[in-house]
């Protein structure tokens, strides 16, 4: 997942841009469980949405 962090007023400085991963882990084994379609399609989605704050 990517981020760009805007900052607002008058003294605004510059963009932060952010870069992380996301990874859901079986509690009991440890095992990695595949992020379902439906909710990456929703990251997707509200990353699309945010672009129309700006």
């Amino acid at each position: 997942m990517a981020v760009r962090i805007r900052p607002s007023g008058q003294d605004a400085g510059s963009p932060a841009n952010g870069r992380c991963t996301k990874t859901i882990l079986r509690r009991t084994t440890g095992e990695r469980i595949p992020i379902p379609r439906e909710v990456r399609d929703e990251f997707i989605a509200i990353q699309l949405a945010a672009r129309e704050l700006c």
